[in-house]
């Protein structure tokens, strides 16, 4: 897969969760963590948004959340669902505290 687009692999990924291909789900996650890392931070919202619709990118989602918890300065809370802000309060090494990130929100 060297010379595949990201944006490709994130497609074919997205389209494997709908199809209920867990196998390509779970190859398609750990490919783009461990071979796209500056992709994904280059466009952490799109992934960010897309990923926390499906239940089983969880390797994905805590991927990103490991990147909020470090620089949460890269994100506007205002936009986080719902899942994503609980899933976020509830880790223990986020480097803000939970009442500016209630700021950001409010």
């Amino acid at each position: 897969m060297d010379e595949t687009d990201p944006f490709d692999v994130f497609n074919v990924l997205v389209a494997a969760e709908i199809l209920e291909f867990q196998e390509i789900v779970n190859y398609l996650q750990s490919y783009l963590i461990e071979n796209e890392v500056n992709w994904i931070e280059e466009h952490f919202s799109l992934i960010h948004d897309t990923i926390f619709q499906y239940n089983s990118f969880i390797e994905l989602q805590d991927h990103c959340m490991d990147i909020i918890s470090k620089y949460p300065e890269k994100l506007d809370f205002t936009s986080l669902s719902e899942k994503s802000l609980i899933s976020l309060i509830k880790r223990d090494d986020l480097q803000m505290k939970e009442i500016d990130i209630w700021e950001h929100v409010l």
